[in-house]
């Protein structure tokens, strides 16, 4: 059983992202609600992250006593000519209005319509930050889709789906499934996939009875219960499987500066 760490890949990443770093004026701008836990522990990691190389950031956060009108004049003004990092939820209901804000090429993680528009028609490059972390563990731990069942959990925007578009352009037979599948349905469909991404941010929809050898688990999950798979797998359980904490979110914040370096070009 091979573990699929991204703690490993880290150093690949650091060299490239240092390569393409050079003679890009790359700056960010981190935007968020300050009360919201989530949302600072993941935004901890990224300034980490951008903080070993050197990139420069402001952070702002959402100020809830201000009008709709006041907090997006204010989000379009700071984040000015800056890559643009909003961690959700900003506690409102016009979230989606901040994102009509963000210009397509100052969106590394690829969420304006534009962007999703260009991972629609089969680029790659335009792959969220944490499905350009799946890619990346594919890559560079040589994992063969092409042709295999492969099979995705989860259908945000976000991650599920860019996943699917992603095994799909690597040719893999690939089905999109949620978590509101009933369970007999999705059993079935796990026991007949080779490769299983799980993005749906619950665990408990894979069984350990379905599990065989053949099997690799790509786990997007972030739950309290380490990941969506809810379990670590036993040696001989599955082929290969990324664990949580250290595989797929271990490299994340260096696919997302990744992002707005390729969108610099």
């Amino acid at each position: 059983m091979t573990i699929l760490s991204g703690k490993e890949l880290k150093g690949v990443l650091k060299e490239r992202i240092q390569q393409e770093l050079q003679g890009k004026d790359v700056k960010f701008f981190l935007y968020s609600n300050a009360s919201d836990f989530s949302s600072q522990a993941y935004l901890r990691g990224i300034k980490k992250c951008l903080d070993s190389f050197g990139v420069e950031y402001v952070e702002e956060f959402i100020q809830l006593g201000l009008s709709k009108k006041e907090n997006l004049a204010l989000f379009q003004e700071k984040s000015k000519g800056r890559s643009i990092l909003m961690a959700r939820p900003l506690g409102v209901d016009y979230e989606e209005e901040f994102l009509e804000r963000i210009p397509s090429e100052y969106d590394p993680d690829m969420l304006t319509t534009y962007n999703r528009g260009k991972l629609f028609g089969g680029d790659l490059n335009y792959l969220t930050a944490t499905s350009q972390s799946v890619k990346t563990i594919l890559d560079l731990y040589h994992i063969d889709v092409k042709g295999k069942r492969a099979l995705v959990i989860g259908r945000s925007t976000e991650v599920g789906y860019p996943c699917f578009q992603l095994l799909n352009k690597y040719n893999a037979a690939c089905t999109l499934a949620h978590s509101r599948v009933d369970k007999e349905t999705l059993s079935t469909l796990v026991k007949e996939s080779e490769i299983i991404v799980l993005a749906t941010g619950k665990s408990g929809l894979v069984q350990r009875e379905d599990l065989d050898e053949n099997k690799v688990i790509i786990d997007c999950g972030f739950n309290p219960q380490g990941g969506d798979l809810g379990f670590v797998p036993e040696e001989g359980e599955v082929k290969a499987y990324t664990p949580v904490p250290g595989g797929v979110g271990a490299l994340t914040s260096y696919c997302l500066l990744l992002n707005a370096i390729h969108l610099k070009k």
